[in-house]
């Protein structure tokens, strides 16, 4: 799960990063034709390489009853707040990034974009997940991740300089990619049989979360949008430590 994490945050800077140094040689409608051309490849690779599965035969939920569940359970909406908070954080954080650094520093676009990819350094944060999980419980691993996101988060803010905001990226990177399997797992474990299925509304609430993101980033100056994001991460760390079946257990 944690490589799983991996790829998915790194692939969310590197889309960055992809998408700027595109636009400057063939514009928007380059990004979007490369695009689909590496979908195409991808998707005659899934077919011809990866093995075929059978239809799984195990009775399923209907979703809607199952998510009235879901939002009746002591403990699965404090998790599923936490999870909306999430991408919401990531995506609103970058979305407002290049607005402090040019107001703040004065720095260029071609700088302003260097910074950004710091984050990549955080994503080490996820070669830990393992070896904390024998330690800590996933309800402790989630809280520990929430709050290096809210420090990263405040550190941004605080440091007034170019490397304390370089630093602040590495922490709230590595930070999300803790708690994000931590989450999932943490879900898994309170959902029990219906596993599956509050794996999938997790993943869900994770991406309302992203894209309330760029609504959050439009609020105001850049520590308005601090300010909003780490409120909503101070309750969703809260909320994790008030689950009551938080459980140790390997990360897969």
């Amino acid at each position: 799960m944690s490589w799983v994490t991996t790829g998915f945050i790194t692939a969310g800077i590197i889309g960055q990063i992809f998408s700027s140094a595109v636009n400057d040689y063939w514009g928007w409608r380059g990004i979007f034709a490369l695009l689909a051309f590496a979908y195409l490849i991808l998707a005659l690779l899934n077919n011809f390489l990866l093995a075929h599965s059978s239809p799984s035969e195990a009775k399923q939920e209907n979703l809607f009853p199952a998510v009235k569940k879901f939002m009746s359970h002591p403990d699965l909406p404090k998790a599923y707040f936490a999870a909306f908070t999430l991408l919401l954080s990531f995506v609103a954080l970058y979305s407002s990034l290049d607005r402090y650094l040019f107001s703040k520093f004065q720095l260029n676009s071609q700088e302003a974009f260097y910074i950004r990819t710091m984050g990549i350094a955080g994503i080490a944060g996820s070669l830990f997940v393992p070896k904390l999980a024998q330690k800590l419980s996933f309800q402790q691993l989630a809280a520990l991740g929430i709050a290096l996101m809210l420090s990263g988060l405040l550190l941004c803010v605080w440091s007034g300089s170019v490397a304390g905001v370089q630093m602040a990226l590495i922490i709230f990177i590595a930070g999300l990619l803790i708690t994000i399997p931590s989450i999932i797992t943490l879900i898994g474990q309170l959902a029990g049989k219906m596993r599956n299925m509050a794996v999938t509304w997790y993943t869900f609430i994770l991406f309302v979360g992203a894209s309330v993101g760029p609504l959050i980033a439009s609020a105001g100056d850049f520590s308005l949008v601090i300010g909003i994001l780490a409120f909503m991460l101070s309750i969703a760390f809260f909320s994790v430590l008030r689950i009551a079946s938080g459980k140790g257990g390997g990360s897969g």
